[in-house]
C-alpha cells in the first residue's frame, strides 16, 4: 500500500475581534423551574462528614443556588424522632457505621434548608405500612408524620412539601386495591399536614407512565378524591449518555401527564445516574460531558414549563458504599463516597456538580436576541 506522506503542520490563527450586539428590548422572562433542586441521601450522611474539612459538604450545597431539597434516602423506613430504623423490612441500609458522630438527620436539614433558604421537601414513610409488608401500623405513620409537621412549622418553615412515600409501588403497593387503599388515605394526611401549616402541602406520588401503570396511576387519583396539592414525577433514561448523541434532540426525559389544577414536581430525574452503555457493574456518568449530555433533557423541560420544581437524583454520591450490585466501582453524584470513606478524601467537583452550577448560577432570567 502507498504511503500518504504526512500533512504540514497547520499554524494557529490569532485572536479574532468579535461585537456582540444584544437588543435589550427584547427580553422576555424564562418560564418553567428557575433553579434545580436535589435529593439528599439522609441515611448515608453523618454530621461528621458534613461538617468535615470546613464543611466541605454543606458549602458545596450551599453555593448550588439550590431552591429545594428533597430529604428521602430511606425516609421511607425511618423514624425521624429516634433516628433509627422504622421498619427493618423496608430499610435498605446506611445509619454511617463508619463515622461515629452521629447521623444527618430532619433536624439538621430543617436546619439548612431554613439558612439557606431552600423549600424542604419530605417523606412521609408509607412504605413502612404493615399493609405494604412493613412493621409500622397506620397509626404510626400518622402520629410520625404529625409530629414531623409540628416540628417543621415551630422551626419557621412557611411552606414545606410532604411526599406520601417514595416509588411506593415498588414496595408493596402494585395492586388496583392497593392503589384504591392508599389513596383513601390522602385527606387525613392533608389535614394532619396542613394542621401544622395551612401552606403546607401534600405530594402525591405516581408511577412511572406507561401500559402497566396507568391504571395505577387513575385508580391513586381518583381515590384521592382531590386531597393533594402537588404531584411528583420521577424520570430515568436507563442507557449510558453516549448513546445520546444517535438521537436527533434531547427528549430523553418525557414529562408525565399534568393533573390539573395541581402543582407539578419532578421529584428524581437524571444527571449522573445513567449506567455506561447498559452496564450497571461498569459504573455511572461522573464526567463533564455526560452531566451537559443530561443536562440538555433538563433543560428542555424547563423550557417547556413541565414542572414547576426539579430535583436531582442523585444529588451526591451513591456509589458501591451505598447501593450493592457487584462490580460498581465507579462512583457518581456530586461527590464520592467510597473516597471519603475508603481514604478520607473529598472529592468534590464531578460533572452532575458542575452541571447543576451552570445551570443554577449562569441561566439568566430573561431570553435577550443577540448577534455577533
Amino acid at each position: 500500500a502507498a504511503v500518504l506522506p504526512l500533512a504540514a503542520p497547520v499554524r494557529a490563527l490569532g485572536p479574532s475581534e468579535v461585537t456582540v450586539t444584544v437588543d435589550g428590548a427584547s427580553a422576555r422572562p424564562i418560564g418553567g423551574a428557575r433553579r434545580v433542586g436535589v435529593n439528599i441521601e439522609m441515611s448515608i450522611t453523618s454530621d461528621e462528614m458534613w461538617a468535615a474539612d470546613g464543611n466541605w459538604m454543606e458549602q458545596t450545597f450551599a453555593a448550588g443556588s439550590l431552591s429545594m431539597m428533597r430529604w428521602g434516602y430511606d425516609a421511607w423506613a425511618f423514624n425521624w424522632e429516634t433516628e433509627e430504623p422504622l421498619s427493618p423490612a423496608r430499610y435498605w441500609g446506611g445509619l454511617n457505621t463508619h463515622d461515629a458522630a452521629g447521623t444527618f438527620g430532619l433536624r439538621e436539614f430543617i436546619d439548612f434548608c431554613k439558612r439557606q433558604s431552600i423549600v424542604p421537601f419530605v417523606m412521609i414513610p408509607l412504605e413502612s405500612l404493615d399493609t405494604f409488608g412493613g412493621e409500622a401500623t397506620l397509626e404510626q405513620i400518622q402520629d410520625l408524620t404529625a409530629s414531623m409537621a409540628r416540628y417543621i412549622a415551630d422551626q419557621g418553615i412557611e411552606l414545606c412539601y410532604f411526599d406520601m412515600g417514595n416509588e411506593v409501588w415498588n414496595h408493596g403497593a402494585d395492586g388496583l386495591d392497593n392503589a384504591r387503599y392508599l389513596g383513601g388515605l390522602y385527606p387525613e394526611f392533608q389535614r394532619i399536614v396542613k394542621q401544622a401549616n395551612p401552606n403546607f402541602r401534600l405530594v402525591l406520588q405516581r408511577a412511572p407512565e406507561n401500559i402497566l401503570w396507568n391504571r395505577w396511576n387513575d385508580t391513586l387519583v381518583e381515590a384521592s378524591g382531590g386531597a393533594f396539592d402537588a404531584y411528583d414525577d420521577h424520570r430515568y433514561a436507563f442507557y449510558g449518555w453516549d448513546k445520546y448523541f444517535d438521537k436527533d434532540g434531547d427528549d430523553i426525559l418525557t414529562p408525565g401527564k399534568p393533573i390539573e389544577g395541581k402543582e407539578a414536581i419532578l421529584g428524581e430525574c437524571d444527571i449522573g445516574w445513567t449506567p455506561i452503555q447498559d452496564n450497571w457493574a461498569a459504573g455511572h456518568v461522573r464526567d463533564l460531558g455526560g452531566g451537559m449530555a443530561l443536562l440538555n433533557a433538563l433543560l428542555d423541560m424547563v423550557n417547556r414549563e413541565s414542572y414547576d420544581q426539579i430535583l436531582t437524583w442523585p444529588s451526591h454520591w451513591p456509589s458501591k458504599a451505598s447501593i450493592t450490585n457487584d462490580g460498581m466501582d465507579n462512583a457518581f453524584g456530586w461527590f464520592d463516597l467510597d473516597a471519603w470513606y475508603l481514604t478520607g478524601d473529598t472529592q468534590r467537583f464531578t460533572g452532575p456538580v458542575l452541571a447543576h452550577r451552570i445551570l443554577n448560577q449562569n441561566v439568566l432570567d430573561n431570553t435577550l436576541e443577540a448577534s455577533s
